[in-house]
């Protein structure tokens, strides 16, 4: 791991600016984009999105992996199935959410949140604890997502310099 400089902390503010982060980054900028999918898309479920999600940053991945170039084959190969996942992940989308025309079909398909399903012992807590504690280790997470977003920004904006 590399020490990060003062520069790339530049590149991340730059960027947190760029997208529409505040000083304190609260997030006010990447919301049009969301309104204009929940205004195509409706409201969709978190397993849905988790859905789209991955087909979006395995067309990242796609974009960007004939221009990265490293001698581990490992972290090449790491690198082709995240695009590979994103291509059935998009096959699926496509014939499951979407009409012949690319539009949304009405009353699509969705996943139900359930607190009791791999929960190891649920007699210890009572369903609204398991619920929340169970949303806050996947807020964790989408928060990790956030940041390696906004670094990624980043990494463009320090390829463009």
């Amino acid at each position: 791991m590399t020490d990060l400089r003062w520069s790339d902390y530049h590149h991340l503010v730059k960027v947190g600016r760029k997208v529409g982060f505040t000083e304190d980054f609260e997030l006010i900028g990447w919301e049009k984009k969301a309104k204009e999918n929940v205004d195509k898309w409706g409201l969709q479920d978190l397993g849905t999105l988790l859905l789209a999600t991955q087909e979006e940053l395995s067309e990242v991945a796609e974009a960007a992996q004939p221009h990265l170039e490293t001698k581990n084959v490992r972290l090449n190969r790491a690198l082709c199935n995240t695009v590979d996942v994103g291509l059935g992940v998009q096959q699926i989308h496509e014939s499951t959410y979407e009409d012949e025309n690319g539009e949304p079909i009405e009353n699509p398909p969705t996943f139900d949140f359930s607190v009791s399903r791999n929960v190891e012992d649920v007699s210890t807590m009572n369903e609204a604890d398991s619920r929340s504690e169970i949303l806050d280790e996947i807020e964790d997470e989408v928060q990790d997502t956030a940041a390696l977003l906004i670094q990624i920004q980043a990494a463009i904006e320090r390829e463009r310099e």
